[in-house]
């Protein structure tokens, strides 16, 4: 059965050091005792920031992601962005599903506007 859960104390200050960020937040998926896979991500007002996202599967992936979006909607967050380029096309197949419950604009809006992280769509 796989987990996903927030990332313990010791780990989440060495991704705090490794991203250079004492706030960062992470969420790891855990079957067992191994991990599948892990997720790093900030909040920032009402942003949250997805650092970096790792897993060997999409399924893993996808439950990640969801499960960090959960997490920033418990916390009041309106937006949602990635700094990790290589997520982008993982991440635009998930729009409709995940982050479009961020109350992110609809895509012809959000395609011509500033993302939430400042960089031009």
């Amino acid at each position: 059965m796989l987990t996903i859960v927030p990332v313990d104390e010791q780990r989440r200050r060495a991704l705090a050091a490794v991203f250079s960020a004492p706030e960062v937040q992470g969420m790891a998926a855990l079957s067992g005792e191994r991990e599948e896979g892990w997720g790093a991500f900030l909040f920032d007002n009402d942003t949250l920031t997805l650092l970096h996202l790792e897993a060997d599967s999409p399924a893993v992936k996808d439950g990640l992601l969801r499960a960090i979006l959960n997490a920033g909607r418990r916390a009041g967050i309106l937006r949602a962005c990635c700094k990790q380029r290589e997520l982008a096309d993982f991440l635009i197949g998930k729009r409709h599903a995940a982050i479009q419950d961020a109350h992110a604009p609809p895509p012809s809006r959000r395609a011509r506007s500033r993302s939430a992280c400042g960089a031009r769509r």
